[in-house]
């Protein structure tokens, strides 16, 4: 066959095609009409929904692009047909042609524009489109739902539950793959959340669903974008698989990343869980693994979390059963690492937080902590009112190695305020005063117990605030700055010269070592106040008075030292059973160098003084019998003694 001939009897073909086509289009259009299924349609849905659906507009047929139709004007109602659940402005459908010559009616296509829906929770937890979804147990012989895809435009949702939430979802488009009665495929939605304040946009994708007695979906992801006065906001879902089982949500392989960033806030969220699950009041999960980064109030922050978790929405209560949180926190000069691991409770609508039974290691180190970083390692209860800005610890652990416990409560609503009651034991208290002070006069240790309050803006405020008492328990330590030994050396020299005072620089080679120190204080408005210090050592017995303004970081305090005959030290003779010679000295100045000043005169007894003025050549005489007494009570304990070593000092 030549080419021309080919070609005629192609285009003989072809027009006899498409007369057949338009036969048939005339065919249908002569001897179909949709309107006829208005009332089929509906009364199908009301016998197997409970549902009024209404066509208000008429159906029209269509022929270009695809066969279909369009409907205008269409509601459904709500269950019992009370009330407005859907409501359509235009709607199109394109229809598969073989079927409709079978008089059957498949659905090819569906356009939806100006959807409208109002969907409703009731006490429940019983969404008001529950009923769409189990299969229908009557079917059409002449409808069949099997659609190619589906578009919805322009459409609104209004959402309303029995707590009384509102949420308006606006501008919302929607595509499908294929859509049949029980599943979907390749389904994706823009929606944004109607907040002039602070809009959201949302976009999800959602790789298939099922409906029906099951309803599920898989390879779901969500993607939700916030920019406005407070800020932007950047998260993701993804989801492996969600379904509903016995009644119940249960999902696989949930993943979630965020980006926060509003002002100096920028933070960084990532959260995976292998399994949720609907429970009777909220949500569970196996271990959930988060990490935040980020920077928040001019702190860097680096936080990791791993626990179950348990979300009761009844009682707006969020549980992690088994926390375990690993934390760094780092602002201008104060870094902290930490774990923190026990129970947490949340209270949202509250706003409290519980931490019964936790266990707390953490390292604070700073370039003003002197002695290298502090390491504190506890165990106790919290309870904190975040919205009051309150907490009240219980704890008992370690803090820099020493053996603490007690509460602490703290208030940050208008003035800040502190109380605490603390008890330390085994405590170093050298190594105590130099996390806090550049001075260093005592050694030693032993007990402390401290009930203190303040308040106020300021560590300065803070420390001006500064009541409470407390009480201090030493044990072989050394009391710094003076040497006694040498003091009397001294003295003798003094003593002969005349009636006088001698007054130094506390040195920090000189020292007084001591078998125990007792005293108890109290603070007002930042000055401690001690008036029984008690001192033993087997050389001396001190007893003190003074105080220590801790605001000023200055010291006035006296002390009498007494030479003891014996070297029995503590437990054995006290000073009414030996002899001996008392030293007045009083310390003053700053804590950071205090200087001494020693009364040699007082040293003298009243009849000495008397002597003193009626014949100072006798005063001379008791000066020196003075200093032999004293010269014979050292040489006695000066055998088996090898050190007797300084008052005060550094």
């Amino acid at each position: 066959m030549n080419p021309r001939a080919l070609l005629r009897y192609t285009a003989f073909a072809l027009g006899g095609l498409l007369v057949v086509l338009l036969v048939v289009a005339g065919y249908i259009a002569a001897t179909f009409d949709p309107n006829d299924y208005k009332d089929e349609v509906s009364a199908l849905v009301q016998r197997s929904k409970g549902r009024d659906l209404r066509f208000d507009g008429p159906v029209t047929l269509m022929f270009w692009p695809n066969l279909g139709a369009e409907l205008k004007s269409v509601q459904l109602s709500e269950p019992g047909g009370k009330g407005e659940f859907v409501a359509v402005d235009s709607l199109r459908a394109s229809l598969q042609v073989m079927p409709l010559l079978g008089g059957r009616v498949v659905v090819n296509g569906v356009d939806v524009a100006g959807l409208r829906a109002s969907i409703r929770r009731d006490a429940d937890g019983r969404f008001n489109f529950a009923d769409l979804l189990s299969k229908s147990e009557e079917k059409s012989e002449r409808v069949a739902f099997d659609v190619a895809s589906v578009r919805v435009r322009d459409s609104r949702i209004d959402y309303a539950d029995a707590s009384g939430t509102r949420l308006s979802i606006d501008g919302i488009n929607l595509k499908t793959g294929s859509l049949r009665e029980t599943s979907a495929r390749d389904i994706e939605v823009k929606a944004r959340l109607a907040d002039p304040k602070q809009p959201v946009s949302v976009q999800a994708e959602v790789a298939s669903a099922e409906f029906g007695d099951t309803l599920g979906a898989s390879g779901v992801q969500v993607k939700v974008a916030s920019e406005g006065p407070s800020g932007k906001l950047d998260a993701q879902v993804d989801l492996e698989r969600v379904a509903q089982q016995t009644g119940k949500l249960v999902g696989e392989d949930l993943k979630l990343k965020a980006v926060v960033d509003a002002g100096d806030t920028r933070l960084d969220l990532r959260a995976d869980t292998a399994r949720f699950g609907q429970t009777d009041g909220g949500l569970q999960t196996a271990p959930l693994n988060a990490t935040l980064s980020g920077k928040a109030a001019g702190a860097s922050l680096d936080l990791k979390l791993t626990s179950p978790l348990a979300l009761d929405l009844a009682q707006k209560r969020l549980r992690l059963t088994a926390m375990d949180l690993r934390f760094s926190a780092k602002k201008q000069t104060v870094d902290l690492n930490g774990a923190l691991k026990g129970p947490a409770e949340f209270a949202l609508a509250a706003q409290t937080l519980r931490l019964p039974g936790f266990d707390l290691d953490l390292t604070a180190a700073s370039p003003n902590l002197t002695g290298g970083p502090l390491a504190a390692r506890l165990g106790g209860d919290l309870d904190a009112d975040i919205a009051a800005r309150k907490a009240d610890l219980r704890f008992n652990g370690k803090v820099d190695g020493h053996a603490v416990s007690g509460t602490l409560a703290a208030e940050a609503a208008g003035t800040p305020a502190v109380r605490a009651n603390v008890q330390a034991r085994d405590v170093d208290i050298a190594r105590v005063i130099a996390r806090v002070s550049p001075s260093d006069l005592l050694s030693g240790k032993g007990d402390l117990d401290l009930k203190v309050t303040t308040r106020g803006d300021t560590p300065q405020a803070m420390t001006q605030a500064l009541n409470g008492d407390g009480a201090v328990r030493l044990r072989d330590g050394a009391v710094k700055g003076l040497d006694l030994n040498a003091s009397l050396r001294e003295a003798t020299a003094a003593v002969r010269k005349a009636l006088g005072k001698q007054t130094g620089n506390a040195v920090k080679t000189k020292r007084t070592d001591f078998s125990e120190m007792l005293a108890t204080f109290t603070i007002r408005d930042g000055v401690l106040d001690n008036r029984d210090l008690a001192l033993k050592s087997p050389l001396l017995r001190v007893a003190g008075a003074g105080t220590v303004d801790l605001v000023k970081g200055e010291l006035d305090y006296g002390v009498k030292a007494s030479l003891v005959a014996s070297r029995e030290g503590q437990g054995g003779a006290e000073r009414s059973q030996v002899s001996g010679i008392t030293v007045p000295v009083r310390l003053f100045g700053p804590l950071a160098a205090p200087q001494y000043s020693i009364d040699f005169a007082s040293m003298l007894s009243a009849d000495n003084l008397q002597r003193a003025i009626a014949d100072p050549a006798a005063a001379k005489e008791a000066a020196k019998d003075a200093v032999r007494d004293a010269r014979d009570q050292v040489k006695g304990v000066k055998d088996s003694v090898k050190d007797l070593k300084g008052l005060f000092g550094r």
